[in-house]
């Protein structure tokens, strides 16, 4: 060809060029007939090269999603010769959703062309099918697990191969059924969760017994379908409450996740007891019989319900003094209250309250009194049985004798006596004192 006619072939090159043509020189595809069409699915790609490893020998190249297998000639790639049987295999991962495949050529034999490029699935198409141009496979109709390149009658290399897939992103819709709410991934491609798409609330009807009684989610959901932190909400009727119901009625427990609302209906059974409080209570001490006891409106309080603390008690300037005794009954003589204090596990009765004042006496005189009266009695009466024995008078000299003992000289009866008067004056007077308290 003189150089005439290579500028005419150049000349007309150029114009094709800029016309967007496409245009074969000899067996070289210069341009592709498929326009390259930019996809909306969300895309991702994974590139293997295939020019290293131990020449002229059978290879295998393993990445994340796919892997290459061939026969390694030279450093210029996987070689794709029929003579030879060398083909190139693309595997590809289980599910991978492929869109498409580009092969970097490395050497390509004298009078290769893009017609020598046969694929197993797909089309081919290239800019310019020579060393360092990139030959595309797409269109594939259905699912491929491989792609194979073969029968190239004139044989060439592939120094790199990247594949391009679906990347899957996640898209839940949730729909709800009574107490269930179910995910469904809406995202580009099949979804690879199949599992844990449900959320189910729950709850048990109970007893009152003065605890919150609240609604449970199911554990075992996906998080990757459901990645949110939910909150269940309770309402009594059209009313929402604030958290779980204590009292006794029909209560209903719901969660929402996107637009879908579970829900589920359970009851507290009972009656609601309204606690008394012990301020409301009266207090009383019987210091005779060391008891405390509490009474409601008449009625004796269970001391099952509380529990006694002792205090000594003095009145002071602007106040008073107290010290903690104890729970036993005092026994020292001083001046004590003593404080009720509801027990935590009441179910009738909350709060505290006290007693009035209350003194413990030292032992009183009167009575080491009546006893040494008592003894001198006793011995008394000895003597006069003993003068009675001893007598050697006559009936009626003997029998007025011991009326004489008996009303003359026996003090007892009259000791005995006044030790009583002694004994009713101090506990008149302790009584008198109680009352002033």
């Amino acid at each position: 060809m003189n150089k005439n006619i290579k500028r005419l072939v150049a000349g007309t090159l150029a114009v094709l060029m800029v016309a967007g043509a496409s245009a074969n020189v000899g067996s070289v595809k210069l341009f592709s007939d498929t326009a390259i069409t930019a996809s909306a699915v969300n895309e991702a790609s994974e590139t293997i090269a295939t020019d290293s490893g131990s020449e002229k020998s059978d290879q295998t190249y393993t990445g994340e999603n796919f892997s290459v297998s061939g026969y390694l000639y030279d450093s210029d790639g996987l070689v794709v010769y029929g003579s030879y049987n060398w083909g190139l295999t693309v595997t590809f991962a289980s599910g991978l959703k492929v869109t498409k495949v580009e092969f970097t050529l490395g050497y390509v034999s004298g009078g290769g062309n893009l017609d020598d490029f046969v694929v197993s699935a797909g089309s081919a198409s290239c800019d310019a099918f020579t060393k360092g141009g990139v030959v595309t496979v797409d269109g594939f109709e259905d699912e491929i697990s491989e792609l194979v390149l073969s029968d190239s009658e004139y044989g060439y290399q592939i120094n790199s191969v990247t594949v391009y897939y679906e990347n899957h992103t996640h898209g839940f819709e949730y729909t709800a059924d009574g107490d269930t709410i179910t995910a469904q991934c809406t995202g580009n491609g099949d979804c690879d969760i199949t599992e844990g798409l449900t959320m189910t609330i729950s709850a048990d009807d109970a007893d009152y017994d003065g605890e919150a009684h609240g609604a449970a989610l199911s554990t075992d959901y996906n998080t990757t379908a459901f990645p949110d932190e939910y909150e269940i909400e309770y309402y009594l009727g059209d009313t929402k409450l604030d958290g779980a119901p204590v009292d006794p009625g029909v209560y209903t427990a719901k969660v929402t996740v996107g637009d879908a609302t579970a829900s589920v209906e359970y009851t507290i059974n009972g009656t609601v007891v309204t606690p008394i409080d012990l301020e409301n209570c009266e207090v009383t001490v019987d210091t005779d019989n060391k008891t405390v006891s509490v009474t409601y409106n008449g009625e004796t309080v269970p001391e099952s319900e509380y529990h006694v603390i002792f205090f000594t008690y003095e009145e002071i300037e602007g106040g008073e003094n107290v010290t903690r005794v104890g729970t036993e009954f005092p026994t020292e003589a001083g001046t004590y209250i003593a404080a009720v204090v509801a027990n935590d596990d009441s179910m009738g009765y909350i709060g505290e309250n006290r007693s009035e004042p209350f003194t413990i006496e030292e032992e009183t005189e009167s009575s080491e009194t009546e006893s040494s009266d008592t003894d001198s009695s006793e011995a008394d009466s000895s003597t006069a049985d003993s003068s009675k024995a001893d007598s050697s008078s006559t009936a009626s000299t003997s029998s007025a004798a011991a009326t004489s003992a008996s009303t003359t000289t026996n003090p007892a009866t009259g000791a005995a006596a006044a030790g009583m008067s002694a004994l009713a004056l101090a506990a008149a007077a302790f009584v008198t004192a109680k009352k002033k308290k």
